[in-house]
């Protein structure tokens, strides 16, 4: 409910519904193409709830799982998280009941990078679906497929998945609601120039000039995804030398000599061969 000077509205809140029938050892969901960059967030929420079609009444299933996957792709580079399902009981009108704190997902989104690192650091291969289990009853898991990056998640996903390895059907239905990413980094940084100017009489001319960024920098218009993600440093000299100075000036000789030299620094915070890590946290930033 919107409470506001015309009274109160209701407003038009909406959850993803699926209803299906999942085979044992498979799984079904459907896809939306985005264009996420999720490194700045802390946690990825939303809320679940379950029913079995089959069985009325309130239960935690460990061969049902909901999952939501987020990557550049469906199949081959993506995070996927996995939760098994508390079903609902068809009679029940609690808020708690219909959206169990068991299938709510409240995840810290830096440990699909971690899982990540950790795949790297296995020595596996690349195309190979490394998990990470979140708790000590393998309820809720992490896996990682392929390179997928937090910066350019393109393709998400949410489905079902039944694990049974008995031939039981999974007859389900899913109800979605409130997908967010909240915490967002909202730390800025600062930047400055400076530049100087002199003349060494009418012999030399020499003008120099620095900037400096830092990471978090951006002007007021900027939203606090849209601030720099690199720390850059910029330097340059130029110089205008008479060397004709030196001679007699019977010569009538004009030789002004000129020099100029500059440097760019570009410092990212994450490495830009694997865009959601931290360069400075990344085991492999010396092979760089």
């Amino acid at each position: 409910i919107l409470s506001g000077n015309s009274g109160a509205q209701r407003q038009n809140e909406s959850s993803m519904y699926l209803k299906t029938k999942v085979r044992e050892q498979s799984a079904i969901g459907v896809f939306k193409n985005v264009a996420l960059d999720m490194r700045r967030f802390e946690k990825l929420e939303l809320f679940v709830h379950a029913e079995d079609l089959r069985n009325k009444t309130s239960q935690l299933d460990n061969e049902a799982k909901f999952f939501i996957r987020l990557g550049s792709d469906a199949t081959d580079n993506y995070y996927e998280y996995e939760s098994s399902l508390k079903y609902t009981n068809a009679t029940s009108t609690s808020p708690l009941d219909i959206w169990p704190t068991e299938n709510t997902v409240n995840l810290e989104i830096q440990k699909f990078v971690d899982a990540k690192l950790k795949k790297d650091q296995s020595g596996g291969n690349i195309d190979e679906r490394f998990s990470e289990q979140l708790d000590d009853d393998g309820h809720k898991m992490i896996y990682v497929k392929g390179r997928p990056s937090l910066g350019n998640v393109s393709t998400s996903m949410i489905g079902g998945r039944n694990s049974s390895k008995e031939g039981a059907t999974k007859d389900i239905i899913l109800w979605v609601n409130e997908i967010r990413l909240s915490g967002i980094e909202n730390k800025g940084g600062y930047a400055g120039t400076a530049s100087l100017n002199f003349n060494l009489g009418d012999f030399a001319v020499v003008n120099a000039s620095g900037a400096y960024s830092t990471i978090g920098f951006g002007s007021i218009t900027q939203k606090p995804s849209e601030r720099a993600q690199t720390t850059n440093s910029a330097f340059g000299i130029t110089t205008t030398v008479n060397v004709d100075k030196f001679l007699p000036e019977k010569m009538g000789l004009k030789i002004p000599v000129n020099y100029s030299y500059s440097q760019t620094t570009e410092d990212p915070k994450y490495n830009p061969l694997n865009d959601d890590v931290e360069f400075n946290k990344d085991p492999k930033k010396n092979e760089l």
